[in-house]
């Protein structure tokens, strides 16, 4: 398990939280949790979905495959919490989606390797807990000061972060004229676009692409940035929480299908497969 791949690379100092004990061993392996945003269960390939992930089919046939090794929640924030603290959601202070935020004193994944001397990334949606009080990060909710816990201040160094969900293609734009907040294509954008409103914030909390945000699919954005990070540490985990395939889902050019909706979300999991 995760918890006992952590105390493996433990000094013989044990694990300290005072960083006293901040050098991981010469052996000491990195880590990348990855996780997709209401991927069902029947969506990939090799469990018999409608849409082709050869590169998931892949993983589950030359990895270790844990049939029965099911998430915390059925919903977004719950599920998040558990996985970063091995806690049940509601122990961890998250009792559904949009409810609740990591507490600042709870003991977590990144917080446990932090202080054995690893550098510690979170890329993509965060959702266990608000970035700011307002709503400058663009969520498009109230004024809400009760759960801001953003993760550079629960124990990732380095961010590139979103406070929610964002456009699986260009994950800044969206359809001037949308016709629903759900679904749309690459060319409704192409044809006319305004700002999404979400961004991408880094640990200093500033916005990571400026005025300009990130084009393409939006699991390569996120992937890019995590690997760009394992790439400068020798020693590190990287959660990369990808946004795909939740809504809104975004055909990009090309992409074969039967019907719109079809279309965008086989988009958004053939930019996610490769990712």
């Amino acid at each position: 398990t995760l918890p006992a791949l952590v105390r493996a690379q433990e000094p013989p100092c044990g694990l300290a939280t005072d960083g006293a004990c901040a050098r991981p061993r010469p052996d000491a392996p990195s880590f990348v949790v990855a996780v997709a945003d209401d991927m069902g269960h029947g969506d990939a390939g090799y469990l018999g979905g409608r849409f082709p992930t050869p590169a998931l089919d892949r993983l589950a046939r030359d990895a270790v495959r844990l049939d029965t090794f099911y998430a915390a929640s059925p919903v977004c924030s719950p599920t998040r919490a558990s996985l970063l603290t091995g806690r049940h959601a509601a122990r961890a202070g998250v009792h559904d989606a949009n409810q609740g935020h990591l507490p600042e004193g709870e003991y977590s994944l990144p917080r446990a390797l932090r202080a054995l001397g690893y550098a510690t990334g979170h890329f993509g949606k965060w959702h266990v807990g608000v970035l700011s009080a307002d709503d400058k990060h663009g969520s498009g909710r109230s004024f809400q000061e009760t759960d801001v816990a953003p993760p550079w201040e629960r124990d990732f160094s380095a961010c590139f972060s979103t406070e929610a969900r964002m456009p699986t293609y260009e994950p800044g734009r969206m359809p001037r004229a949308a016709r629903n907040q759900r679904f749309w294509s690459a060319a409704d954008v192409a044809a006319d676009w305004k700002p999404w409103g979400a961004h991408y914030w880094n640990a200093t909390d500033d916005r990571v692409h400026g005025a300009v945000d990130p084009r393409g699919d939006d699991s390569k954005v996120v992937a890019d940035a995590a690997l760009a990070f394992l790439g400068a540490h020798a020693r590190a985990l990287a959660v990369a929480a990808f946004h795909a395939p939740h809504l809104p889902v975004v055909a990009p050019p090309g992409q074969p299908g039967g019907s719109a909706f079809d279309r965008a979300y086989g988009g958004a999991l053939a930019g996610l497969d490769p990712a």
